[in-house]
């Protein structure tokens, strides 16, 4: 029997891609490509399958956790080694979206293939070892730094999705001014940030517990009502069993989890209200979904303000939460690639 990575390479050359649904392999399949014997052959590795594509218990942590290669040193925390791929293609970098973790890139980045590598650059104190960045540009100009570490010069590839999308236009402007060459910005759903106010501390938290629902695929809300009279940690502890009555988060989810991460929650929405994206002068690729363009009244989310280079929008369907786990969005992403 061939080994599992001589299995993966022979799916990955025929373009037959596998994912997960639960405790099911799902795959796509070029006309005449899926053989009665690779058939039976899946069915008979699908448990080897499934736990390269469903988390492991680490992952319930919701960090990924930097991969060490023999011979050279880990990588920081914030910088995540998702797929090493072909050495020879041109990386692609993910930038974490309002929650801090690159755990949502999970199915994007099985999606577009093995051959294709991808780093995603998590929150600075998700693991609660340091203090998240409350200044987008801070945040952007660290993750440069580590970013160069294993790709010293251009062209680069960004993207994100949600904050994501804004910490990857930052990015690239400060490429830009250091006279690198950015091949793809990419932005998923992304907002141009609006400056009517600065949320206070509760609708940060009520805002919080609204996105480990969206993340979960289950709604789920606290009323801020309920918030304003707790303190901050019982304000923790509130969301903290609410969602564990509710199923909203793992069963190994603790409540050290919840506290780190609403922290970079909060850091993270400090950031974006006080953000003012400037023109920028290079190609932005924009993945946005009808329900967005409706929210904002506007198909280009708010960026055509800022783009004084040039803006090519794709709609996605789905949502808001959906539209980074979906096969097109892949399709679309992979076309714009080096």
């Amino acid at each position: 029997m061939k080994s599992l990575a001589e299995l993966l390479s022979e799916l990955h050359k025929n373009d037959i891609r596998l994912w997960s649904e639960g405790d099911r392999l799902r795959f796509d399949a070029p006309k005449g490509a899926l053989t009665p014997e690779l058939r039976e052959e899946l069915r008979a590795r699908k448990s080897e399958l499934l736990a390269i594509f469903q988390p492991s218990p680490d992952d319930v942590a919701d960090t990924l956790q930097p991969m060490a290669h023999p011979g050279n040193p880990p990588l920081p925390f914030s910088l995540v080694e998702m797929h090493p791929g072909n050495r020879a293609t041109p990386a692609l970098f993910l930038l974490h979206p309002v929650g801090g973790s690159v755990l949502c890139y999970r199915d994007l980045a099985q999606h577009l293939g093995l051959e294709q590598p991808i780093y995603g650059l998590q929150a600075r104190g998700l693991d609660g070892k340091d203090d998240p960045f409350v200044r987008l540009e801070e945040m952007a100009a660290y993750y440069l730094s580590l970013l160069q570490t294993v790709q010293p010069q251009g062209p680069y590839q960004l993207g994100g999705w949600s904050l994501g999308g804004s910490i990857a236009f930052e990015m690239a402007q400060q490429l830009y001014q250091q006279g690198q060459d950015v091949h793809l910005l990419a932005m998923i759903d992304t907002f141009a940030p609006k400056h009517a106010y600065e949320p206070d501390e509760v609708e940060l938290v009520a805002n919080f517990a609204i996105s480990l629902g969206g993340v979960a695929g289950k709604p789920f809300s606290v009323p801020k009502a309920e918030l304003r009279p707790l303190s901050s940690e019982e304000q923790q502890q509130h969301i903290f069993l609410r969602a564990k009555r509710q199923g909203i988060l793992p069963p190994d989810f603790g409540a050290d989890h919840i506290r780190h991460r609403l922290q970079v929650f909060k850091a993270n929405g400090q950031a974006i209200a006080r953000y003012t994206p400037q023109p920028y002068p290079g190609h932005i690729t924009l993945f946005c979904t009808k329900e967005s363009m409706k929210v904002r009244q506007d198909p280009s989310l708010g960026w055509d303000s800022v783009a004084t280079g040039s803006l090519v929008r794709h709609e996605i369907p789905g949502d808001h939460h959906s539209i980074v786990r979906s096969q097109v969005l892949a399709d679309k992403l992979r076309s714009c690639l080096h």
